[in-house]
């Protein structure tokens, strides 16, 4: 009987070579099926590693105007102060608050530009330009918005608009101020260089395809622009731009559309500064922030290619032992070919380029260590990337690198690193995780680059405002608390003794015949007196939650915490004596031939329940001992007894009311 001959069929799978070819079509397939995938959550990594640098620069860009907005208030601090000495007819504190001032500017810190008032009549009343006082100011916006029907509550942020005299192009803070009396004294206006302004936004090293921009939400005018600000800067308003129109919705957010220049596609991030009608916008060109994917998807589909053709190579290799080996040392080499890809790229690059295990030790560093470090690369593998950390930054390095491990693909940090010279150095270093043929991490990559220019700019900036708010709230004449930072430390002194049920004692005092030691020895003479008094105030104040303060004129305060009646009158005396012991001629004030103080005293036991208006009571309580003092005879301590009918009303710090103020107290 004739044995059955195989089908075709089986003969041809029977064949090596077809063997090889259907595996190879096999694999090809789940690799391309896997290759998919891989490219699929690459370009969601990418995208939102481009969303996490769009948000983070639009916060730095928040807070950097923030800071900037607050320096502006601090400014317009000092214009109420001056408007506040002037109505007083205190010529020396208004000079010394508009010499303050033109040094401010002249320096063109935070890029001020000029301080100007505009008086309600439309002219300029009062500049730190003085060529300017006079000149007509009518019919500039930040003018008209506040003199309007509906004039903003506060701060006014103005359009970017070239100075008549100077073309130079400034962003107007404006707001209302008011005299001593309460009636309407003008409009001030702080000008900020609107290309300044433009660059502090941008950061220090902006990335050529990354922009910050600024716009006023009611009407989508553009305040300031990291790139090119002068060309940009002179659109028309776009009261439909997508950053105004989703800000008019929600605060924060992220945006895709096409650019209105260009049409390019671009990815930005948004936030809208808590209490200012803006929106800050960080803004990435799509293309360029997902270049990297771009260049993974052409790399990974030309290795895909290769994987394909060698796996053909292999399969059909398969089915020959000797082309088997060929298949081998061909692998061999291309493995070679790309570390030396890798090491090329990492020796010609200016930044340091480390490869490293995840346990912090470094197996290669780049030869740019010697230039930006001052270690030799062999220095560098011998030790751990935590042994150059500057000790109070090891937290930062080790959370980073806890992050790596845990699985995050990416990491960063910025710390200061110590030199061969023992000199430290801040670097920002940027970490990424590279795997294992099993999938599994097998180290990281990480570049280091020299981070200290963005370093001293931040503290450049921080050291201004610090400045800015310590003037702010200074007498400039004595040194000590001006008015405005006595207002909000009573404020807060009197919420704290209400919370632990502690006395909180106040202290006026008025230099005795002032006006007669001016009249007799002169501004500068008085301006030393003032000075004198003020040291001895300072003497008397020794415990640290008290604030001495010189309130205006001869007029100085002190505010004595956790302080009962009899400890507020033996400072009091304390006081009186020092000043006494100071023997400052004065041969008008009543035969006493020294300068001699009247102080009035008041102390109160803050409730919680007080009303908002109670520190008031008792600064009027302590004015009215004050007065009591001057009739008294001068040169003695006063202490305000409170009436039973006011003592506990809500409002009035358990004090009785004062009496009625004379027109002197001269």
């Amino acid at each position: 009987m004739t044995p059955a001959r195989p089908a075709p069929a089986r003969r041809w799978l029977a064949l090596p070579l077809v063997r090889a070819l259907l595996a190879w079509a096999v694999s090809s397939a789940v690799l391309l099926a896997a290759t998919g995938t891989y490219l699929d959550r690459l370009q969601e990594r990418e995208e939102a590693a481009a969303v996490r640098q769009a948000q983070a620069d639009a916060s730095t860009a928040e807070q950097t105007f923030l800071r900037t907005v607050e320096a502006v208030r601090s400014v317009l601090g000092w214009v109420e102060l001056w408007q506040t000495l002037a109505d007083r007819g205190d010529v020396t504190g208004a000079e010394a608050v508009e010499a303050e001032l033109r040094r401010m500017v002249a320096a063109g810190r935070l890029g001020l530009v000029q301080v100007r008032i505009t008086g309600d009549n439309g002219y300029v009343s009062w500049s730190t330009a003085s060529e300017t006082v006079g000149v007509w100011g009518g019919d500039r916006e930040q003018f008209l918005v506040h003199v309007g029907e509906t004039p903003p509550p506060g701060l006014f942020i103005g359009a970017p608009v070239a100075g008549r005299r100077t073309g130079l192009v400034s962003v107007r803070f404006s707001q209302r101020i008011f005299h001593a009396d309460g009636a309407p004294a003008g409009v001030a206006a702080v000008h900020i260089n609107a290309a300044t302004l433009s660059l502090t936004l941008g950061g220090a090293n902006p990335s050529p395809h990354q922009l910050v921009t600024l716009r006023r939400l009611d009407d989508g005018v553009l305040l300031a622009h990291s790139v090119s600000a002068a060309q940009h800067l002179a659109r028309e308003p776009d009261a439909d731009h997508p950053a105004v129109l989703a800000a008019r919705e929600a605060p924060v957010g992220i945006l895709r559309y096409a650019s209105g220049a260009d049409g390019r596609a671009v990815l930005a991030a948004y936030r809208v500064p808590e209490g200012l009608p803006v929106v800050v916008q960080s803004v990435l060109d799509a293309e360029a922030a997902m270049a990297g994917f771009s260049r993974a998807v052409r790399n990974t589909l030309a290795a895909l290619g290769v994987a394909v053709l060698a796996g053909l190579a292999v399969a059909i290799a398969w089915a020959s032992r000797s082309e088997s080996l060929q298949a081998l040392r061909d692998s061999e080499a291309r493995l070679q070919d790309s570390e030396a890809r890798f090491r090329l790229l990492a020796e010609h690059s200016g930044d340091v380029v480390t490869l490293n295990g995840l346990d912090g030790t470094r197996r290669y560093v780049s030869p740019a260590a010697e230039a930006v470090l001052g270690w030799r690369p062999d220095d560098l593998t011998a030790v751990t990337v935590r042994d150059a950390v500057h000790p109070d930054d090891r937290a930062w390095v080790d959370a980073a690198l806890e992050a790596l491990r845990a699985g995050k693909p990416t990491a960063s940090a910025t710390y200061r690193f110590r030199r061969a010279d023992g000199g430290w150095l801040w670097v920002e270093v940027n970490a990424r995780v590279y795997h294992a043929p099993d999938g599994s991490p097998a180290g990281y990559v990480a570049v280091i680059r020299n981070a200290s220019e963005r370093k001293r700019a931040e503290r450049q900036l921080l050291d201004a405002y610090e400045e800015m708010e310590t003037l702010a709230s200074t007498d400039p004449l004595t040194g000590l608390a001006n008015r405005r930072r006595f207002t909000t430390r009573l404020d807060d002194e009197w919420r704290r003794c209400a919370r632990e049920e502690q006395p909180l004692s106040l202290l006026i005092a008025d230099v005795d015949r002032f006006k007669r030691f001016n009249d007799r020895y002169g501004h500068p003479a008085g301006d030393r007196c003032l000075q004198g008094v003020a040291a001895a105030l300072g003497e008397a104040a020794r415990r640290p939650g008290d604030l001495a303060a010189r309130l205006g004129g001869e007029e100085f305060a002190l505010i004595m915490p956790n302080t009962d009646e009899a400890g507020a009158r033996h400072v009091a005396e304390r006081f009186r004596q020092a000043l006494r012991a100071k023997a400052m001629p004065h041969d008008d004030n009543d035969g006493r031939g020294t300068v001699t103080a009247s102080v009035g005293l008041a102390t109160v036991l803050p409730k919680p329940l007080d009303g908002p208006r109670a520190p008031e009571g008792a600064l009027s309580a302590a004015d009215a001992a004050l007065y009591a003092a001057k009739a008294a005879g001068r040169d003695r301590v006063v202490a305000h007894a409170p009436s039973p009918r006011t003592d506990v009303a809500a409002g009035s710090g358990r004090i009785g009311g004062a009496r009625p103020r004379p027109a002197s107290r001269a």
